[in-house]
């Protein structure tokens, strides 16, 4: 009887050690994957709930008028975009929980 493992029997556990290494990086791949399709996930619902309560805020205070709609942008860039952030880390901190 032969001790110790034949060239077979060590190819198939090369082969077992290099599918689990494998399947290690395709999981960190896939985690990975996840977390930026999370990322944008919150990135676009947290800009759409800011924009329509800007937007719903906006048309309450504000009638339509060329000057007024160049203000909405000014206000966009100073307050939709940075409440969309902060929310947005809201959100990815709540789903990760």
């Amino acid at each position: 009887m032969k001790s110790g493992l034949g060239i077979d029997r060590k190819w198939d556990v090369d082969m077992m050690n290099n599918s689990r290494a494998r399947t290690e990086n395709h999981e960190q791949v896939f985690v990975s994957v996840n977390q930026k399709k999370l990322d944008v996930f919150s990135a676009l619902i947290a800009f759409f709930l800011v924009w329509k309560a800007y937007w719903w805020v906006f048309h309450l205070i504000s009638p339509q008028d060329t000057i007024i709609d160049i203000l909405a942008l000014f206000g966009v860039i100073i307050l939709v975009i940075p409440c969309s952030v902060i929310l947005q880390l809201k959100i990815r901190s709540f789903m990760k929980k």
